[in-house]
């Protein structure tokens, strides 16, 4: 009897050591509606992060972003979410596939008539931007020898607040972004005054970044099982599905 129930407690715990996952630990900043604590599901971007990772048991550790970096560069977490590469960052972390693409676009009031093709069709609109932001090679430099006239604010808020009152004729954002914080902030009947341009300013791919201070089998076993299920999720149809819900709002808190 005895024997039978050691059998029995050794089989137990055989098959929950056979069924355990790995533990990858995750650094991540709030961006709304792609990561945070108070979002569904983390939302979107560890949403997909979580399914293309699904062998594993993920740890989301929440840090200001140049924290999440810095805590991933010396080894301390794995990974991070969501960076668009760079030469610096490429030098230090390990970069995945896109996890997703965005594009930013020129948001305008639906009374306003407008269109553009090149950078100089810009010269006669007040844009507003957000202090700190980039917005593209081109648009940069055309803003630093005033080609263009922009009006930088602290955020995104304050801009399409200036936008819906006519004190700026334009505003790159990313565009689920932008709607996300124009539904926030604005009543629907307002919200509604305010389209974008399909024209994109700026296309951006979004990856994971893993530690190149973790030991290299493990994260190379990372960057295949992240590249293999994010492929895997395209393939199947529910990456299609993800993004549906983050344009319907599913992923705001």
């Amino acid at each position: 009897m005895r024997n039978d129930l050691f059998a029995i407690a050794v089989g137990i715990f055989l098959s929950i050591s056979v069924h355990a996952k790995e533990t990858i630990t995750v650094g991540s900043g709030e961006w709304p509606p792609y990561t945070g604590v108070e979002l569904k599901e983390g939302g979107f971007c560890t949403h997909i992060l979580r399914e293309a990772l699904s062998d594993y048991d993920l740890e989301i550790v929440y840090l200001p972003w140049k924290r999440a970096s810095q805590s991933v560069m010396d080894g301390e977490l794995d990974i991070t979410l969501c960076w668009i590469p760079n030469e610096e960052r490429l030098k230090n972390f390990i970069f995945t596939d896109p996890l997703m693409v965005n594009k930013k676009v020129f948001f305008h009031r639906k009374d306003f008539k407008f269109d553009w093709n090149t950078i100089d069709d810009l010269k006669n609109y007040r844009i507003g931007t957000a202090l700190g932001y980039s917005y593209g090679d081109e648009f940069d430099k055309a803003a630093k020898e005033k080609r263009i006239t922009i009006e930088p604010v602290t955020d995104d808020a304050t801009n399409l607040k200036k936008l819906l009152l006519g004190r700026i004729d334009l505003f790159p954002v990313e565009m689920v972004v932008g709607y996300t914080t124009l539904y926030e902030i604005f009543p629907s009947s307002q919200a509604r005054l305010i389209t974008n341009h399909e024209k994109a300013l700026l296309r951006s791919s979004y990856h994971v970044m893993i530690s190149r201070n973790i030991p290299q089998e493990r994260a190379l076993k990372i960057l295949s099982s992240f590249n293999e299920g994010i492929k895997r999720l395209k393939e199947s149809g529910e990456y299609e599905k993800l993004e549906t819900l983050l344009i319907e709002g599913y992923y705001n808190p």
